[in-house]
């Protein structure tokens, strides 16, 4: 496109695209900056300290330092890698900006993907749909991984009543990752009547229920004591008390009173209290 970096900062401007902080103090509006400092650390929290597909990554590491070095190195790395997805958002916006599309677009999720197919030359095309496939296996073989060792190390194996052999653990393995494959392709397939975008989506969903894990780790970290009837209890009050105000508020009064970034500190903290108050046990280790 003609103009150049100058044309797509002068359009970003006039738009307000390169607008950094929004300083109200919201908790519906999703992108504060009290959303992304507060909400952030403990959607930080969750993801890199309590979810078994980062802790399975970690224990790839050779040893403790480098598995700390790889958590540490994280943060820039994501940090510049989200900059260049909302540089490319705003590239994009710009370009059908001067070159509207002959079909208007139904949702902004088809953006990218109309500009590759209609826009990109065919070798180019065909490297970037490649890099897409790439990123998307290598996520979901972890997260398949994880909820397959997750269901037959927490579960399968407790429900059993004899020892099982590790051939057979391997082969329940095997049947989990395959079921639990099929419930996402029927994620995957449900997600085009999404009235939101995916990825708010995705974050909202995942974050509702790492918020409750995160609460039941805060108490067998923070407590003195905590027993397996309290945290139990903790993690169903926790997650009843966000499908209350996530889910059951917004549908009777039709407005949202809490936006996905902040799902990780209420659940979590909801679950650390009912939890907490369950085991009555003091809030924090002397």
């Amino acid at each position: 496109m003609r103009g150049g970096w100058d044309r797509l900062a002068d359009f970003a401007r006039a738009h307000g695209k390169f607008r950094l902080f929004d300083l109200t103090f919201a908790l519906d509006r999703p992108y504060t900056l009290w959303a992304g400092v507060l909400g952030g650390a403990f959607v930080a929290l969750a993801t890199h300290g309590t979810d078994q597909l980062m802790v399975q990554r970690y224990l790839s590491a050779r040893s403790r330092r480098e598995a700390s070095w790889a958590l540490a190195l994280s943060g820039p790395v994501v940090c510049a890698q989200f900059a260049l997805f909302l540089l490319i958002g705003v590239g994009l916006a710009c370009f059908y900006d001067a070159f509207p599309p002959e079909t208007a677009f139904a949702g902004g999720d088809q953006v990218f993907a109309r500009f590759i197919v209609d826009h990109l030359p065919a070798g180019m095309t065909g490297l970037v749909v490649a890099a897409v496939l790439a990123a998307a296996m290598s996520t979901l073989s972890g997260s398949l991984n994880s909820s397959a060792a997750a269901a037959v190390n927490d579960f399968y194996v407790h429900w059993r009543k004899s020892p099982a052999s590790p051939r057979h653990l391997v082969w329940v393995s095997r049947l989990l990752t395959l079921a639990f494959g099929l419930v996402q392709i029927g994620v995957g397939i449900a997600g085009r009547w999404i009235a939101s975008s995916v990825v708010e989506s995705v974050m909202a969903i995942a974050l509702f229920t790492t918020g409750a894990i995160l609460g039941v780790f805060f108490l067998g970290v923070l407590t003195p004591r905590v027993s397996q009837r309290g945290a139990l209890w903790g993690l169903v009050g926790g997650l009843s008390a966000m499908t209350l105000l996530v889910v059951a508020i917004p549908a009777i009064t039709g407005r949202a009173i809490l936006a996905w970034p902040w799902y990780a500190l209420a659940g979590s903290l909801l679950t650390f209290a009912i939890g907490a108050a369950a085991s009555g046990s003091p809030a924090f280790k002397r």
